[in-house]
């Protein structure tokens, strides 16, 4: 079970909330959901891997489309996903990334 392996979990209702977070935490890994991917969104997604430049990002996207994913490429993600996911397919790559966040640390 990730709870197990995660010490604390901040959710954050936007990307603005998770810049903000991350202004001021560290974080082992973000785990993002992605609704669109507007210029605004990807901006934001950069900012926040400047902010965070080794922290693993897993980002879950709700569109499939090659837009989405090329609009991904730019902050290095660890991980993408298209909803929905097997709960124990999440759960394996956010345990990956953990150990990956800890490993680098």
């Amino acid at each position: 079970m990730l709870a197990a392996a995660v010490a604390e979990v901040v959710a954050c209702a936007s990307l603005e909330d998770a810049l903000r977070a991350a202004a001021s935490q560290r974080f082992d890994v973000a785990f993002l959901g992605m609704h669109e991917h507007s210029r605004a969104t990807v901006g934001l997604l950069q900012l926040l891997r400047r902010a965070m430049p080794r922290t693993p990002i897993v980002l879950m996207l709700a569109d499939a489309s090659a837009d989405a994913r090329r609009a991904t490429l730019d902050v290095r993600p660890f991980y993408v996903a298209v909803a929905p996911v097997a709960p124990d397919e999440m759960d394996a790559v956010l345990h990956d990334a953990v150990a990956a966040s800890r490993r680098a640390s």
